[in-house]
């Protein structure tokens, strides 16, 4: 998930930070058996889709924000979940 790091305001355009916990909510869908999977494929998901598609223009245009992707991207890959 995304915690905005600045006060929340009509069109926001402010700070935000990666959260990644180790909790969620367990529910007869996701559960202990496949809590693994599901994590693989929420953020392939969120870093392809939710990232990519609605932020790569402007991750691609800001080498800073660039570097922290590819870093995320990297830890993800050394987790073995990517």
């Amino acid at each position: 998930m995304l915690e905005l790091t600045d006060e929340p305001c009509k069109e926001y355009k402010g700070n935000v930070s990666l959260v990644i916990t180790e909790k969620a909510i367990r529910n007869q869908k996701l559960n202990d058996q496949n809590f693994d999977e599901a994590t693989k494929y929420f953020i392939n998901h969120f870093l392809d889709h939710f990232i990519g598609w609605n932020f790569g223009l402007s991750v691609n245009r800001n080498e800073e924000l660039k570097k922290e992707l590819e870093e995320l991207n990297e830890k993800v890959i050394d987790m073995g979940i990517r």
